[in-house]
């Protein structure tokens, strides 16, 4: 199921929604134009399991959040932010916005940490924290009306 608007109006721009989006569309074009640089940013931004265990690396739990593989893991990430995220920033205002998007962000890759300590297989993209931003909104609009379209 793919999400195609919600019918919840804002009160007002959300900026900081179109923010994010505008930074991880321009991290990913503009690594993506030199496979090299990609290859890099990946080994030197990813979240490596074995690395966050062993207390190196920290910094990439945020930097993770901005890499993604493709342009369908940016732009699903992005099309989730977009249609979810200006509610949930109009609704609980900027911090608590960042907040709640940095926390989920980090606590997704902690969890997969959790799971496998000593992988050393490179994890990123916001799903994290566009996980939290949609259980935002579940939990703030629990009556919205979302169009989808269906997979077959």
């Amino acid at each position: 199921m793919i999400p195609l608007r919600d019918y919840n109006p804002t009160r007002r721009p959300s900026l900081l929604t179109w923010g994010l989006i505008l930074i991880n569309f321009a991290v990913y074009f503009y690594l993506a134009q030199n496979p090299v640089m990609d290859e890099n940013a990946i080994a030197q931004y990813a979240v490596i399991p074995a690395e966050i265990t062993a207390g190196r690396h920290l910094g990439t739990l945020i930097t993770s959040m901005f890499l993604h593989a493709n342009l369908l893991h940016v732009g699903g990430n992005m099309l989730f932010l977009w249609i979810f995220g200006n509610n949930v920033e109009d609704r609980l205002g900027e911090i608590k916005f960042v907040i709640i998007y940095f926390v989920s962000g980090i606590a997704g890759s902690l969890l997969q940490i959790f799971i496998d300590p000593t992988s050393t297989l490179p994890m990123l993209g916001a799903s994290g924290a566009i996980s939290g931003i949609l259980a935002a909104y579940v939990l703030y609009f629990p009556r919205a009306r979302v169009l989808t379209f269906i997979v077959p």
